[in-house]
């Protein structure tokens, strides 16, 4: 998830970079316009730069908190290499002696299962691995919902309602076994 958000921020600005550009090459449907009508003046996408501007700020806003975990990021992908003085000061002193340990140098382990090595001799490391673990298994989560309520959501069911896709959504991604053509004999039997 951080690397798709840091991905698209940069994407934000590269995509504003080619607009002040004239440089159309990821917007197919200005460059066809800008295409035809070059010989006007009026075909400026300039104003479009404002938009732009905001979707920019507002995406900056929206994940403002990911800057204040960065380093803890940091930490938890390379323990071993990160810099002692970008971490939080109450894990300085433990990573300084985790980096300077031979038995963990030699270690394959990464993420959660690294973190676990280091539980009775740097408990302060280990409890941060185990916090960033705890974000990614929401992550997961939260993107396995989303390709579930995509998959629910097809050109070909386009016109579910709201509350359709709520109550399929909570049916594809619940862990309860529902047995669906029994209630729906219950249903009818009450009528």
């Amino acid at each position: 998830m951080y690397g798709n958000v840091n991905g698209f921020r940069s994407k934000l600005k590269l995509f504003k970079t080619s607009l002040q550009q004239n440089d159309f090459s990821f917007f197919s449907t200005c460059k066809e316009h800008y295409l035809e009508m070059k010989n006007f003046k009026e075909c400026n996408f300039s104003d479009h730069l404002k938009y732009t501007d905001e979707i920019i700020v507002k995406f900056e806003r929206r994940f403002a908190d990911l800057k204040k975990i960065e380093s803890d990021i940091a930490l938890f992908t390379h323990p071993l290499t990160t810099a002692v003085e970008s971490v939080k000061i109450d894990y300085q002193p433990e990573l300084c002696d985790l980096q300077s340990d031979p038995f963990f140098k030699g270690r394959t382990e990464t993420g959660i299962d690294f973190f676990k090595l280091l539980a009775e001799r740097f408990p302060k490391l280990a409890n941060s691995g185990q916090k960033i673990d705890s974000m990614m298994g929401g992550t997961y989560l939260c993107e396995s919902a989303y390709s579930t309520m995509k998959l629910i959501k097809s050109k070909y069911r386009s016109s579910l309602t709201d509350s359709s896709l709520k109550h399929a959504l909570r049916l594809a991604t619940t862990n309860i076994k529902v047995d669906v053509d029994k209630i729906v004999k219950e249903k009818l039997m009450e009528k």
